[in-house]
């Protein structure tokens, strides 16, 4: 295995560490959250044999057949990066499901459209449990061109 592909999926992974520290947000594959979360994604199969995904914002309750039931999987990335981005939410999903949605990918992408603001209000908390040290900062203004501010007086 290439060591530059294991350095890139771990320097992804503390991208959403950041990203969760942002938003306050979790998403989560691990079996022993799945009934401590504020939602959780599954794949489920029919009575009739169709495999169908369910989105809910009641893990433990009923499903609600027509808004949290989805018989495509091409609109729920869409729909679990809303909650995440603007609920402050613990998610779990099944893990399979996870990867075949490429979750990450999209995780990535909203760190993308937040590094700005994600460096600038991390960087402000030094001493946090995901704070950003000095190197984590220049690499990620080098990264994505990111300029320094100067303040005015």
């Amino acid at each position: 295995m290439d060591i530059d592909i294991i350095y890139n999926k771990m320097e992804d992974k503390r991208k959403i560490e950041l990203l969760n520290d942002f938003f306050g947000s979790e998403i989560t594959t691990e079996d022993n959250d799945a009934f401590n979360c504020d939602y959780s994604c599954y794949e489920e199969t029919t009575a009739d044999d169709y495999e169908v995904y369910v989105f809910t914002g009641s893990p433990n309750g009923p499903v609600i057949i027509n808004e949290e039931v989805y018989y495509y999987d091409h609109t729920l990335p869409e729909e679990i990066i809303r909650v995440y981005e603007y609920n402050r939410n613990v998610i779990h999903i099944d893990e399979f499901l996870y990867d075949h949605l490429d979750l990450d990918k999209y995780l990535l992408g909203l760190f993308e459209e937040y590094v700005d603001e994600i460096v600038d209000t991390l960087n402000l908390f030094r001493n946090g449990h995901n704070s950003l040290s000095e190197t984590e900062i220049k690499k990620l203004k080098e990264e994505y061109e990111i300029e320094e501010r100067t303040e005015s007086t």
